[in-house]
């Protein structure tokens, strides 16, 4: 960007200097660079305080390259503070990507909630960049360290010269932290229930929607215990396997108990209704009961015509988890169709089983009436599993809010990305104004001392050619009296 460019400018001068001067020096011969030395730091002397107030003067621009960089920079660091993150993935296994931070959705939100008025998504796109932090570092052959840190970086444009880039920055980030853990943190909406449902629905359906959420809660803390064990909640004191545990003896004690006191009294809340329900299922248990056996014969007649000899065990090297090799054998035609004709018969009989419950329920509904005598104690019944509902439902929620707490810290966090240090930054003027003076100095010497070689070398050609031209005539001068002298002898 452009204050990046301005930098790069001034730190290169100094180079270009030395560059040149070193130019000039390598041109002239090693007898003359004594000459040159000599000649350079007579009238260095005479140029020492322009050079120091040129000096000042280019320390005193990085100064304010600096002051306009924090006029217009600003920077944050985002964490991501979850065990996937360096697996490069999001908190629900998805794949991450850190290109949503700028996405339009994002800097739409950032710009209305931030009050970041008279510019557009587009003008603020283009002032953004992010950059991962120490990134690539192999974990193993087969696994690269993902950065769990990016630092984004905002610098003003001039379509955004208005705005104050601490605050542009922090709304950027404070939105896209926001909407990560909205998006990609842990739900626990599956562990809720909408109680008022209850009220249409009748009790062996309420005892058929308790088993289906109880084992929701029971599927969610059983996977969790496959990855943290050991894991105890402080606030509950229960480890996921305890909750596993509790919510399966829910299961067996209190629901199987209410449903046996419904049966044996034949209790519905509209008994007509419900047995001509229950009529009409069976109707359609039947139907797919019969196609359930209708496919498993077909799969072992199927077996019974599979050619004998193509039936023999196949090999092939495979590669397990340690990257060993090892001989497994495939899955052919006929394994196909006997896992088909178990898992059709599974089904049938499982059908089978839901007409005869089914049948039994009728059976004891019309031979009950309506049973309005124990209403009262089955809606006393139905109570009870409500509240044990909630609080094992609760239970987990307390107890994977304990564990997200100790080993995410709210998945993912915002510090500033940087701090200027006024001192600092002096101290890197000075620096920098005492490289570009030894540049300027070293420039100086080499051109001066060039300047007078070069006056040396026309003056001395000058003479050089004068006393040539004497030695010539004098030459001339001799061979006219030795003419004269040779025709004088002849006479």
């Amino acid at each position: 960007m452009v204050i990046q460019f301005l930098k790069y400018v001034l730190m290169a001068v100094p180079v270009v200097i030395i560059l040149g001067a070193l130019i000039l020096i390598m041109g002239q011969g090693k007898e003359n660079l004594l000459d040159l030395t000599k000649n350079g730091l007579r009238a260095l002397k005479r140029r020492m305080i322009p050079v120091l107030i040129l000096a000042a003067a280019y320390g005193g621009i990085y100064l304010g390259v600096k002051q306009m960089e924090t006029a217009m920079q600003a920077s944050v660091i985002i964490g991501f503070n979850y065990p996937e993150a360096s697996s490069g993935l999001n908190p629900n296994s998805t794949r991450f990507n850190i290109s949503e931070i700028l996405s339009d959705r994002i800097l739409e939100k950032a710009i209305t909630e931030g009050n970041l008025n008279n510019v557009s998504v587009d003008d603020l796109k283009r002032c953004f960049k992010v950059m991962p932090l120490n990134a690539g570092d192999s974990i193993s052959t087969n696994q690269v360290y993902m950065s769990a840190e990016y630092q984004l970086t905002y610098e003003a444009n001039k379509n955004t010269l208005h705005l104050k880039p601490a605050d542009v920055v922090d709304s950027v980030a404070q939105v896209y932290c926001r909407e990560f853990v909205n998006t990609y943190s842990r739900k626990t909406n599956v562990l809720t229930m909408d109680f008022s449902e209850l009220e249409n629905m009748d009790y062996l359906d309420i005892v058929e929607l308790f088993d289906r959420k109880a084992e929701d809660i029971s599927d969610y803390a059983y996977a969790m215990s496959a990855v943290a064990a050991a894991f105890q909640s402080e606030t509950t004191g229960e480890t996921f396997s305890s909750i596993t545990e509790k919510v399966q003896s829910f299961r067996d004690v209190q629901l199987e108990s209410f449903q046996a006191f419904i049966l044996s009294h034949g209790l519905a809340k509209n008994v007509n209704q419900y047995v001509a329900k229950l009529n009409y299922d069976n109707t359609i248990t039947h139907e797919e009961y019969l196609k359930d056996v209708a496919t498993h014969n077909i799969n072992l007649a199927a077996i019974d015509r599979y050619e004998r000899d193509m039936a023999t065990i196949v090999l092939i090297p495979s590669e397990d988890v340690d990257g060993e090799f090892y001989m497994s054998r495939t899955k052919i035609g006929v394994d196909y169709f006997a896992e088909n004709a178990e898992v059709s018969m599974q089904s049938a009989a499982d059908r089978q089983h839901k007409i005869q419950f089914n049948d039994y329920a009728i059976a004891q509904m019309q031979a009950s009436g309506n049973g309005s005598g124990q209403i009262a104690q089955v809606e006393d019944m139905l109570e009870a599993l409500v509240n044990e509902y909630q609080v094992l439902s609760k239970l987990l929620v307390d107890t994977l809010a304990d564990y997200d707490r100790k080993t995410t810290n709210n998945y993912v966090s915002v510090v500033s990305g940087r701090t200027t240090r006024i001192g600092t930054e002096i101290s890197r003027a000075v620096i920098l104004a005492a490289v570009f003076a030894i540049a300027f100095c070293i420039l100086i010497i080499a051109m001066n001392g060039r300047s007078r070689s070069v006056a040396y070398a026309t003056h001395g050609g000058t003479e050089r050619k004068r006393r040539g031209r004497n030695r010539r005539r004098v030459r001339t001068e001799r061979i006219d009296r030795k003419g004269e002298a040779a025709e004088e002898s002849k006479r």
